[in-house]
């Protein structure tokens, strides 16, 4: 008995250390509320948006707000991130409190470190990477992933969608 005991709590203790620490952001995946900074650059939002979309065959849907009142995620282009401890960064993800609800807030550098402008593909993988972050994902040690922590893909990977599964319970 003893033993089918410690075995049932090994794998218990097994299955806690593998799952990842994660958490549903948004109890409605399909309508989520998206503000978007007017800026040259501001349709690379959209785009980010659309790829997530995709890759979750609809799961999760964003809503574009004419107004930054009342919405879920917020995106604004800074000169430089200004929060983030690596000073290599060139966006971020954090949230904060408005209004009394939490706010995913998405910031996009408008040049890298170095002063150079991004080109459009780089900032179309630098959204995409921080929306994943405003949905619930942590960086992933996987370099084809879009959720790598440095120069990555845009290509969304099948581990981001399934840990998305797992976060939203679809």
């Amino acid at each position: 008995m003893k033993k089918i005991l410690f075995f049932i709590l090994l794998i218990f203790g097994f299955l806690f250390l593998i799952s990842p620490n994660v958490e549903a952001k948004f109890n409605n995946p399909d309508s989520i509320r998206v503000y978007v900074e007017p800026h040259p650059t501001s349709f690379i939002a959209d785009e980010a948006m659309s790829a997530w979309t995709k890759a979750t065959a609809g799961k999760i849907k964003f809503k574009k707000a004419t107004k930054p009142e009342d919405v879920q995620i917020y995106v604004r282009f800074v000169k430089n991130i200004g929060k983030s401890t690596d000073s290599n960064a060139i966006g971020l993800t954090h949230h904060i409190y408005a209004n009394g609800h939490r706010l995913e807030l998405i910031e996009i550098s408008e040049k890298a470190p170095n002063g150079r402008l991004f080109s459009r593909d780089a900032r179309l993988r630098v959204m995409i990477h921080e929306f994943g972050h405003a949905l619930g994902l942590e960086h992933s040690t996987d370099p084809k992933s879009v959720m790598y922590p440095t120069k990555g893909t845009k290509i969304i990977h099948a581990d981001d969608v399934r840990t998305l599964k797992y976060i939203y319970g679809w």
